[in-house]
């Protein structure tokens, strides 16, 4: 058992905020609080991270008591809503905090804690390997930023996408030739193919609509009794497996204009990941058949004139 609440109830002053909670996680299970505002799930977390401390119950992490521990002294990670984590501290003490519960050197956290971390810093400090916008700020990707994510790593992932093109990031046109074709990039908004050096650089549709569907009909068709981490997992890996980007121009998605055949792939994995999770109570002999019976079908009769 990797986390254990038992009996869990933290009041402030008169109220209850958080009644009589228990909970048992296992380790890679991924668990989601769902609830309206002031049930209690910020300050559940905050429990769990070692922010706030339970008025009743204990908090066992790795059958490790820790219901008093500090949270210095817990490997758990919190992120806030807040911009900053303490807000008693000054945001450079905010930076150097995790820093220095990482061990790092007091060079590096200095580095860091003394410079203004703004995007570009924060890329070559740290190298990543996807770009991902949904800052709304049309233009936040400029060709420096391009050109150090290109520096850390052979082929970056950029996705810029915010909406409606006003709010986008940075359009493909001008990523493209600023990585000389090394960009990954999905989109927000559809973005036509974009030229360069001979090569017609496909951008995918970063939508939602790409797994939803598929997920929501390959539960139905396998009638699972709820909806597995491993079945969110095969959905995804089944959007990616649709298309191949190690080959010149090829889109990072599959287009939105397939989607009825990209949603029938989708379902097919979540359906075997359900039957393979011991979940479905329905297993079709013909999945992919079992899968397009169950698609309807938008057929309209001849329109009726009065």
């Amino acid at each position: 058992m990797f986390l254990a609440l038992t009996g869990i109830r933290k009041t402030f002053g008169a109220e209850a905020v958080v009644k009589d909670f228990n909970l048992t996680v296992e380790r890679g299970e991924l668990v989601t609080f769902l609830g309206p505002s002031g049930c209690g799930k910020t300050t559940t977390l905050r429990m769990i991270a070692g922010f706030e401390t339970p008025t009743e119950g204990s908090i066992r992490i790795d059958d490790r008591d820790v219901t008093h521990l500090s949270a210095r002294r817990r490997a758990i990670g919190m992120v806030f809503q807040a911009y900053a984590l303490f807000p008693n501290m000054t945001v450079e003490r905010n930076i150097a905090f995790g820093l220095k519960v990482a061990g790092k050197p007091a060079a590096e956290i200095k580095a860091w804690s003394d410079s203004t971390p703004d995007l570009l810093t924060t890329i070559k400090h740290v190298k990543p390997t996807i770009l991902l916008g949904t800052s709304t700020v049309h233009g936040a990707f400029t060709k420096p930023i391009i050109d150090a994510m290109c520096a850390g790593v052979d082929r970056p992932i950029i996705l810029p996408i915010s909406n409606p093109t006003s709010r986008i990031e940075a359009m493909p046109s001008d990523v493209i030739p600023w990585s000389d074709g090394k960009a990954l990039i999905a989109t927000g908004i559809p973005v036509d193919p974009v030229p360069y050096k001979g090569v017609d650089y496909q951008i995918g549709q970063a939508n939602n609509a790409l797994l939803y569907p598929g997920l929501a009909l390959g539960t139905i068709v396998s009638r699972a009794k709820h909806v597995t981490p491993n079945m969110l997992v095969a959905a995804a890996d089944a959007v990616a497996g649709q298309v191949d980007p190690t080959e010149s121009g090829a889109s990072l998605l599959p287009p939105v204009a397939h989607l009825r055949a990209s949603s029938t792939i989708v379902a097919a994995a979540v359906v075997q990941a359900a039957i393979d999770d011991d979940v479905a109570t329905v297993r079709p002999d013909d999945v992919v058949q079992a899968i397009q019976d169950a698609m309807w079908e938008p057929v309209y009769g001849p329109r009726q004139t009065r």
